[in-house]
This record gives C-alpha cells, structure tokens and sequence, in this order.
C-alpha cells in the first residue's frame, strides 16, 4: 500500500477546502491519488471538524454538514474575525448568517420532525413492499395468462428445429409474440412457448420489415459490379436536362417525370454529377448565394450619454414556464443604469416608452450636436418598427449586434451576470411582479451608487456618470505617492494606476484601422 506524508495531506485539504474547492476527481487527475483514498481522507478530515466540501459547486450548493461545520466554526467570531475567516474561504457574510438561522430553525422542530418523519418513513416502507408484492403477483398473473395463451394458439406453426419455416408462419409467430408481450409476458419465455430462441425472433422480424415478405433472400457473397455511367449515358443525361420541357427543372424534379414515363436514365445525385461536370450548377432566379458576414459594430464613447446599451433578461416565476422580463439600458461610458423597468411580456413599445423615460431624465434631446447610439442585440423588440418611430422622433441612432455574436453586446451581458449573481439574489422565483421589482430596485440602487466598478477604476457608475471620478482617481495617486516616499522599497517600478479610462468601445478596432481616415467610429441605422 501506498504511503503519503502529511505534506500531500494538507496539500489535498486545502485544495478541497474553501475557496479552491477542487472536486475529489479533479484531484485525483492532477495529483494521481486514487478516489477511493481522496474520499477516506475527506471522511475522516470531516469527522474532526473541518470544512471539506471537495466539490465545484456554490457555497449555497453544499452539503448540510458542511454547513453546518461553518455555523460551529464561526460561532464565537466577532464581526471582523468573520469577515476575515469568509475572505479566506470564499463565503459571504450573509450566506453564514442564513445558516446560523437555518440552523437555529431547524434545531427547535428537530425531534418533532424526527418522529414524524420516522412515521412516514415506516408507512412509506410498508405500503412500498406491499406495492412491490402486488406489482410482482400481478405480472406473474398476467405473464402466466399471456403463456398459455400463446401455447394454445401457436402449438403447430413451426415445423421443428433444423426445418424450414414458411414465411406465413414466420409472420403468424411475430404476431402471437407481440400480442403475447403486450399482455405482460417476457419476449424470451414467449420464444420458448413457440420453440425458437430471441436472435431467431429478431432476424424474422428483420427480414419482414424489408420487401421480401419474411422470405430467406440470402444469395450468397456479394458480387463486386461496376456502376460506372458510359459516355452515352452521360451525353444522354445532359441532352434530357437541356430539353426544352425540362429546362426549368432540378434534377429533384425531372427523375420523377421520367419514371412516370417509364423511363430510368440514372439516379439524382448521377444528374447532378453529370451537370456539375459541365458547369451547369448554379443558382438561378431569386435563389442567393451565401450572404458575405455583416460588418462589426465599432461604437465609440468618451463621454457620458453617447453610447448606451440595452438587453431584456429573463426573471423566473413561481409558475413553471411563465416568465418575468426585466429591461435595462445603462450607459457604455460610465457603466450607469440609466433605465430599467420589469414587464409581464416582452413588449417593444415597453421599450420606446422606456428609452423615451431615460432620454428625459438625462435631457436628451433631438437637437444634440453628437446624437444618442442605442446599442442592442437582433431581439424581436430591439428590431420592432414602434421602437424605431420612437427613437427617430427622439433623434437617437440604433446600433445592433451581428447575428449569435454575444460579445458585440458585452455591457449588458456582464450586467445580466452580476444582476443573478449578487449574494442577495432571491434562491427561489419571484411571487409577484411587485416583488421584482423591489429587488430591481434596490439592485439598482446599490449598483450605482455603491458597487465599485473594476472596469472604471474602482469608482461607482454615478460618480464616474457625474464627473466626479475624476477628482476621486487623483486622490488617491496622491495617497499611494504618499505611502511611496513613506516606505520607497516597497515600490520596485511605479503606483498603481488610478487614472480613469478615457474612451471606451465595443468591438475596438486593431491598431492598423486606428489611423487617420480608416476608423469605421459606428454602424448605425
């Protein structure tokens, strides 16, 4: 057996546990340690207490013990010591305090649901051995009646092992069999009944689905035969498609006429091989080529209100099928949620009367000197003629995404993905649309006015929105330049860079199209 050091052990503990949280198989493909072993090893390290969930899933994801070994770990923590220890194991706060509460929950109906549930697992145990024995009887009943059924009908079909049965017979048997199956008997004890084996059953019925009938059609091994087409063949082929009644015709079309005169000069793909030779294949009358590849959407923004974008996301419901949507429209430059609203439907005059909402609230009028881009994907409310009204009377322009490219929309993407993937994001479906929108709400709130976007520099999308971020990123260059001098060898090269970023794209071109005269800023319509 296999010896490992303690040092392998804590290596293989720490991958299993928060925040790396490696599944038992990962580890076993990257360090060579058998399964079994890893799983041994997780059961003892979870008998003395530590958190080893050894699986890829979210936290909310894991098991109750593992949960639970949380809640006892950070039982006698204060705040900072559990904002450390949830740092360290890639938790969040909110997620230990609901399993304290979980926990405290569940500890004060415990022995109620204990005996209850002791009960009915009794009672389902009984009346599932009692279903098991009434299932069992009953298909032995009707397996018995389907027998002898079946041995009373077909006793003389067959003309014993070794001879040779006709192929009325062999469709008789096929018959009796399936009936006697659909009764409840086995497909192996009705060939018994009838006196061949299953692999006889299946080659029968093989042959009766063809066109013999269930005859024996063997002939021996196969022959090798040219089908070569002749030269006049093909001459022939060619004359009958130039033909004046056929010229009009595919090869699809004119085989069949032939047949139904009683002709046969060779199959469809022989013509189109015959046509494709002498460079008679192409597309004719409103039959297009492929379409070349729809230009990339190069949008360009180095202010506020210039570019927006907007996508619909879907919000589940309590009613399985049945679909909250939630629109949002937030600005490419600062990262602000500029709209948003939650409907029953996906609507596009929901969406023209949002916009019309947003432009009002940031004094967006038609006689800008740089006019609005709304960005959005191929949707059929993005591309609805209500939306496009309603943005010309607004003198915003519309810029789409190429069709099934996602990243030409990235923005809103990304926003759909922190929208489900906050802490605070409901773990089951939305009761009401009331409901969701107090949560939109208040998503919205803390996300422009609180989150820290990585994509501006740590700034709020309403500060950067207002011009205030400015100010903010030079502050702290200030603060860091001060710490330098402080202590300079902690510093190897330069601060780090807090200087906002300028100009923001969506698809930015390569360096080659960045000169003078090259750069496509929009496609807009």
């Amino acid at each position: 057996m296999r010896r490992y050091s303690e040092a392998v052990k804590a290596d293989v503990r720490r991958r299993m546990s928060p925040p790396r949280r490696q599944s038992v198989a990962q580890i076993s493909a990257e360090l060579g340690i058998h399964i079994v072993t890893l799983y041994n090893w997780r059961k003892v390290w979870r008998l003395q207490g530590e958190v080893v969930p050894a699986s890829e899933k979210d936290p909310d994801g894991w098991s109750a013990a593992d949960k639970f070994t949380v809640v006892l770990e950070t039982a006698g923590l204060n705040a900072t010591e559990l904002s450390a220890y949830c740092r360290e194991r890639g938790l969040y706060p909110e997620q230990v305090e609901r399993w304290r509460q979980a926990a405290q929950d569940a500890n004060e109906k415990l022995k109620e649901q204990k005996e209850l549930e002791r009960l009915r697992a009794q009672d389902q145990r009984e009346i599932k051995a009692l279903k098991k024995e009434l299932q069992r009887k009953e298909k032995a009943m009707a397996e018995m009646a389907a027998l002898l059924v079946l041995r009373k009908k077909g006793g003389l079909l067959l003309g014993g092992r070794g001879r040779l049965t006709s192929a009325v017979h062999r469709r008789k048997a096929i018959e009796l069999i399936g009936e006697a199956h659909a009764a409840g008997a086995g497909l192996l004890s009705a060939c018994g009944e009838i006196g061949i084996c299953l692999r006889t059953l299946k080659r029968w019925r093989k042959a009766c689905l063809g066109d013999g009938g269930g005859h024996d059609r063997r002939k021996g091994s196969h022959r090798l035969v040219s089908h070569k087409l002749s030269e006049e063949e093909r001459q022939r082929i060619l004359l009958t498609c130039n033909q004046a009644e056929y010229a009009s015709l595919p090869p699809g079309q004119i085989v069949p006429a032939l047949a139904d005169q009683g002709l046969y000069i060779g199959s469809e793909s022989s013509f189109y091989r015959v046509l494709h030779a002498h460079g008679q294949v192409h597309r004719r009358g409103r039959a297009r080529p492929p379409q070349e590849p729809r230009p990339v959407p190069r949008l360009r923004a180095s202010g506020a209100n210039q570019v927006w974008s907007w996508d619909i996301t879907y919000l589940p419901t309590t009613v399985r099928g049945i679909w909250l949507y939630l629109y949002l429209v937030i600005d490419v430059w600062s990262r602000k949620v500029v709209a948003w609203d939650v409907a029953e439907r996906e609507d596009p005059a929901i969406a023209a009367d949002l916009v019309s909402r947003a432009c009002l609230r940031e004094r967006i009028s038609k006689g800008r000197k740089q006019p609005l881009i709304l960005h959005a994907d191929n949707g059929n409310a993005m591309r609805a003629a209500t939306l496009e009204s309603r943005l010309e009377e607004l003198g915003v322009l519309r810029s789409f995404s190429r069709p099934r490219v996602s990243n030409d929309n990235p923005y809103s993407e990304s926003l759909f993905r922190t929208v489900k993937y906050r802490p605070d994001y409901p773990r089951r479906p939305f009761a009401s649309k009331e409901q969701a929108c107090q949560w939109v709400a208040e998503f919205v709130g803390w996300y422009n006015h609180q989150h820290r976007h990585s994509g501006i520099k740590f700034v709020t999308p309403q500060q950067r929105h207002d011009g205030q971020a400015v100010e903010i990123s030079r502050h702290r260059a200030v603060v860091y330049e001060r710490a330098r001098q402080l202590n300079p060898r902690r510093w190897s090269r330069s601060t780090r860079c807090w200087r906002q970023p300028e100009v923001v794209w969506i698809n930015q071109p390569t360096d080659e199209l960045n000169e003078p005269g090259q750069l496509p800023l929009m496609q807009a319509a």
